[in-house]
């Protein structure tokens, strides 16, 4: 994965790479610091899970392509979130989500699945 985003980054598309924990992000953004192009948080940074859904509709419109990175993490309403933000943006980015779910169970009784 770590190929593809140079690629597209070096091709001039803007990035967006969120992770559910502070550590993967901080470890994902240590290993983009070079690439001026991709934006590396945590899911709750990035989609801004705390605020009103309303006044964060236009966070997406800055990519070209998101990655959600271990999506088993992530509870129901904060994935069925992510695609209402993916849906409002203009220009609709690529959206990719990785993650197996027999790997790392969130902590909701709902998921992301």
């Amino acid at each position: 994965m770590g190929r593809s985003i140079r690629r597209a980054a070096k091709k001039g598309a803007r990035i967006l790479f969120a992770l559910p924990t502070g550590q993967l992000a901080a470890r994902m953004r240590n290993r983009f610091r070079n690439v001026d192009a991709v934006d590396v948080d945590t899911c709750h940074a990035a989609f801004q899970f705390e605020s009103e859904e309303a006044e964060t509709l236009g966070v997406l419109f800055l990519y070209d392509l998101v990655v959600v990175d271990e999506i088993s993490l992530l509870d129901q309403p904060q994935f069925e979130r992510i695609l209402r933000l993916w849906h409002a943006a203009e220009r609709v980015p690529a959206l990719v989500i990785l993650g197996d779910k027999y790997q790392l169970p969130g902590m909701s009784p709902t998921r992301a699945w």
